[in-house]
């Protein structure tokens, strides 16, 4: 199968594109020839210029589409596989790809088909403003870009995306990444036969680090919609226990005064990666929103780890409560503290919910476990487009 793969990468490295690497990789060391089309936005970052064609590139790029349409017309792909459209791409490969006949299976491992952050927060809380009155311009109403241009240039074009058909039309399947997504979008208008869940795989060499250490975990983005203010305040409680964040600040985000037993290691990769999971007790997700599927639980819990979590979107199918770790209400500090504290103080669980979640992780989430579903769901995806083009 000769597959194209379209995405707009994001001017700095994210979760979802060491996740989007992941799956080329398998799928090639499979025998599945891929084409690339990708752009990225490190080409506009910081440029106000670029920032001005950003906002009219995501609406529609005609050079994006004649682009796309060569590589149509020359490779002749199979099917296509789409990430991120967004902003250097925009909606016209659709109209492309449809016209050439070519399937196409979009991954959804956000919310922007609905929500134009992608994020359905608001205030440290869930938002679904954008599913109401005034639908996508509560993004420009309520600021949540922090410019209201920004804000503004989304709103537009999630507007201008859903009058494309985007969510819903343009792709004969929607790859999500967990059942929660799965019902979340049928939900909201995604017809159910175009939905296909495929999770996260495990991080190559992820199943080769072994955690045994006795630093409590934060791995991530630091960033609000992420907890990292509950896990700040959850070591502020607990003077007695080293706490340790890695992951890179957001951009505008300040982390606060931080106790003295929490420090920040700053984004990490590589040796270093393994190197903090392995001197880590436990690993504490405290996300405040609905997660598509953390790339760090499954790196936690092949390393052994337990993982004390909030109990909100598509965490809950991977962290079983008293299982592979322990469930919290998001934002419950005491909760948060109080689970640390029992996990702490309890060898012997912490070793029974991270062997559970060890075997867990390499039998479900294993790359070619992972992988035979992915080629299931694009199978899906050229069986949905010959059932449109019958009579």
């Amino acid at each position: 199968m000769k597959i194209l793969f379209i995405h707009n990468d994001y001017a700095r490295p994210s979760g979802e594109e060491h996740a989007l690497a992941g799956i080329m990789s398998i799928m090639r060391t499979n025998g599945y020839e891929l084409i690339e089309y990708r752009r990225s936005s490190a080409e506009i970052y910081g440029s106000i210029s670029g920032k001005a064609k950003a906002f009219f590139t995501a609406l529609h790029n005609p050079v994006a589409a004649r682009t796309v349409a060569r590589i149509v017309q020359t490779e002749r792909p199979d099917i296509a596989f789409v990430q991120n459209i967004y902003p250097l791409i925009s909606p016209a490969v659709f109209g492309v790809l449809r016209k050439a006949g070519i399937p196409v299976a979009m991954r959804c491992p956000n919310y922007r088909l609905f929500c134009p952050s992608g994020l359905m927060l608001r205030d440290g809380r869930v938002c679904e403003s954008c599913l109401g009155p005034g639908r996508e311009w509560n993004c420009l109403r309520y600021n949540c870009e922090g410019s209201l241009f920004k804000s503004f240039g989304y709103a537009l074009r999630g507007i201008n995306a859903r009058y494309r058909g985007v969510a819903g039309d343009v792709a004969d399947v929607y790859i999500v990444l967990s059942e929660f997504q799965r019902n979340w979008f049928e939900l909201h208008g995604i017809a159910a036969e175009k939905l296909a869940v495929v999770p996260n795989m495990l991080p190559d060499g992820a199943d080769g680090v072994k955690a045994s250490g006795e630093v409590i975990g934060f791995l991530g983005r630091i960033a609000a919609e992420k907890g990292f203010d509950d896990f700040r305040e959850a070591a502020r409680r607990l003077p007695h226990l080293r706490f340790e964040a890695a992951g890179e600040i957001k951009a505008g985000y300040a982390p606060g005064d931080l106790p003295p037993n929490l420090k920040l290691r700053g984004f990490l990769s590589g040796n270093q990666l393994d190197k903090f999971i392995e001197s880590l007790q436990m690993l504490t997700v405290c996300s405040k929103w609905y997660e598509g599927f953390p790339n760090t639980i499954t790196r936690a819990m092949a390393a052994g780890l337990p993982v004390v979590a909030a109990d909100i979107g598509a965490i809950p199918e991977v962290v079983e409560n008293g299982v592979t770790g322990l469930l919290y209400d998001p934002g419950d500090v005491d909760g948060l503290a109080g689970s640390i504290s029992r996990l702490a103080e309890d060898a012997r669980l912490r070793r029974r919910l991270g062997d559970d979640g060890c075997r867990k992780a390499r039998e479900e989430y294993a790359p070619q476990v992972v992988c035979r579903k992915l080629m299931q769901a694009l199978e899906g995806a050229k069986a949905q487009r010959l059932k449109g083009m019958e009579p």
